[in-house]
């Protein structure tokens, strides 16, 4: 099933799998965010996925400083900063932010993925610097 609602004062007995909220945050005032993400997180299990997409926020505000008649109304950069204050409150876990373009030619949305915040338990240690240093060479040389 699907549902779509705004969140603020969402209430279900069920437990979903999966939330996505596409494109609608940087439209939502910050001040709001937290309520937001409690009321998520009272509508998921343990094993639930909440994927957020978001304008990448130095294309947004290149776009605000270069392009403003693009912007729509409401339409902040969002930081990491607020955005996981927000969620880590209401119990969830950064997983992976992916970055990714749309009729650009360098990155300007970001696709960002929690779960709910899960003891470890087990892990195994492993060499992995190696592989952070072929990322980073990859990436940036």
């Amino acid at each position: 099933d699907f549902l779509v609602t705004d969140m603020s004062d969402f209430k279900s007995e069920i437990k979903f799998d999966f939330i996505v909220l596409p494109d609608v945050l940087e439209h939502i005032p910050v001040s709001e965010h937290a309520l937001i993400f409690e009321n998520i997180s009272k509508c998921v299990h343990e094993d639930s996925i909440v994927v957020i997409n978001i304008p990448e926020p130095k294309y947004l505000n290149w776009v605000r400083h270069n392009r403003p008649e693009l912007l729509q109304i409401i339409d902040q950069s969002l930081s990491m900063q607020d955005l996981l204050n927000s969620t880590y409150s209401a119990g969830f876990h950064l997983e992976e932010i992916l970055p990714y373009a749309i009729h650009t030619n360098v990155p300007n949305y970001l696709s960002i993925i929690f779960s709910r915040k899960k003891e470890l338990s087990e892990m195994k240690m492993k060499g992995g610097f190696g592989k952070l240093w072929d990322n980073l060479k990859y990436r940036f040389l």
